[in-house]
């Protein structure tokens, strides 16, 4: 399954980060990683289908959604 970056919006209560965790898995992902919810970039990294982003995207703890890979620099 390809692996997306969810960021959540700033300032969500423990309560609001978990639901969205669990969006996530409602939606057939499984959490990679995890960012600080009270870090500078809230969210997390999750395997899910491609055809879930959209519905990700439209929940109302989420910031953004986009597909993880590798930077390259010149």
């Amino acid at each position: 399954m390809p692996q997306y970056i969810v960021s959540l919006k700033k300032g969500l209560n423990n309560e609001d980060y978990e639901a969205a965790h669990q969006h996530a898995r409602d939606l057939g992902g499984r959490i990679d990683s995890t960012y600080n919810r009270e870090g500078p970039a809230p969210g997390f990294v999750v395997d899910f289908p491609a055809d879930a982003v959209g519905t990700m995207e439209k929940a109302s703890n989420v910031e953004a959604v986009e597909s993880n890979g590798v930077a390259e620099t010149q």
